[in-house]
């Protein structure tokens, strides 16, 4: 009996120790594994960094803004019946450089015995309804009036990536050509920086004129005098008409001079016939008349 106690007494101490060394290990286990998430927390925020991860007020509003922002190419051409046409001409000028723009072309013609007038010029965008407005006081009677506005803004902003990203194949490039180490490198390199350097340029005049024609809107004026839209109207003017009565008799006579000249010059031949005829006809009309008497 007594040494089954001890028995006894025995596994119970070695399963004691046993079960200490589990928790042990398992506090062990614990700890590590907080050692572990400890070390892969986030770097401390760097000084002046938003930790929070979300944009601050300031950048916020300078993307809206730059979403905003469009480019409209705008365009107008005008008819207008004007009373003087060298005055009005001098008008468009005038209203062009008070608003900031300058006048980019003209031209003056003759259209039935009238002077007419047209003149391109360019305005501010910020100026464009106040111009057409003025421009539209000038005139006795606007004729016809087109407009067109065309958004460029996707190809604008397609033209400033594509620009970046040939910046920085040319910073590359550069960097390349420093590195070369034979004549060959060289040359290779400077045709790829050429052709680089060829299609930033072309990239570079599109924007250039995709910012000139979005700032500067496009307006064409063309005048007539009043008394030349009158005469394209219904009403025909009477001395116009008896002109032009007289004309086309005049034009008729002259038809019918000028075909009895051409069959008299086609007929020459037939004239000696005739003659013939008429002797001949003059000498039997005598005996036929003496048969019928008989």
């Amino acid at each position: 009996m007594p040494s089954m106690r001890r028995a006894v007494l025995l596994l119970a101490v070695v399963l004691l120790a046993v079960a200490a060394s589990a928790c042990g290990g398992e506090v062990g286990q614990e700890e590590g594994v907080g050692g572990s998430t400890e070390n892969l927390a986030a770097p401390p925020a760097a000084e002046g960094e938003d930790v929070s991860g979300q944009p601050d007020a300031g950048s916020s509003s300078q993307v809206s803004g730059a979403s905003l922002e469009r480019k409209i190419i705008q365009t107008a051409s005008l008819t207008l019946q004007v009373e003087d046409v060298a005055q009005a001409f001098q008008e468009v000028s005038r209203v062009a450089g008070g608003a900031g723009g300058f006048l980019a072309s003209s031209s003056f013609s003759n259209q039935d015995e009238e002077q007419v007038a047209s003149a391109t010029i360019r305005v501010p965008a910020t100026r464009y309804q106040e111009v057409l407005a003025s421009l539209r006081s000038l005139a006795t009677k606007v004729e016809s009036e087109e407009s067109q506005a065309t958004d460029v803004t996707e190809e604008y902003t397609d033209l400033g990536s594509r620009l970046r990203n040939l910046q920085a194949a040319e910073t590359q490039y550069l960097a390349f050509l420093e590195r070369a180490k034979d004549i060959g490198e060289v040359l290779q390199v400077q045709d790829r920086l050429n052709t680089v350097r060829a299609d930033i340029e072309q990239v570079q005049g599109r924007i250039n004129l995709l910012d000139s024609l979005s700032d500067m809107s496009t307006i064409t004026v063309h005048l007539r005098p009043e008394s030349a839209a009158g005469s394209d109207g219904g009403g025909a003017n009477p001395a116009e008409a008896a002109r032009a009565a007289w004309d086309a008799s005049l034009t008729t006579l002259l038809g019918l001079a000028t075909g009895i000249v051409a069959v008299a010059a086609f007929s020459w031949w037939m004239v000696p016939i005739l003659i013939v005829l008429a002797w001949a006809g003059r000498k039997l009309s005598p005996r036929f008349t003496e048969q019928r008497k008989d």
